[in-house]
């Protein structure tokens, strides 16, 4: 029911942990509108228990596991940080790229 749905790729990293302190102010501009956002762990490498103890400790996203990678490989999710924004009535693709240009690919303003 909501108006965007937007997924992050997750890894238990650094530079997630400060994607995730900017997608909080990301949330933040979108508090007064519909929007989903999800994290997603697509490396099929992470420990589930791992990821359920973080997610119920540290961080505020549900955090979606996509341990086939089929989901994150349909969408274009290649890089941790890595963003798509869904209009669910179709899930259609209507953004795919990085969160901000801290996390743009060959940044080293992380």
């Amino acid at each position: 029911n909501s108006e965007a749905i937007v997924l992050m790729t997750y890894a238990d990293s650094r530079d997630v942990r400060r994607a995730i302190d900017d997608l909080d102010d990301l949330v933040e501009q979108f508090a007064d509108q519909d929007v989903a956002f999800y994290l997603i762990d697509a490396s099929g490498e992470s420990d589930k228990d791992v990821i359920a103890e973080q997610a119920d400790d540290d961080i505020a996203y549900p955090i979606l596991v996509d341990d086939t990678q089929f989901v994150a490989k349909e969408l274009g999710l290649t890089r941790q940080t890595d963003v798509v924004i869904l209009d669910p009535a179709n899930m259609e693709v209507v953004f795919r790229g990085a969160l901000n240009n801290r996390f743009e690919e060959g940044s080293r303003a992380r």
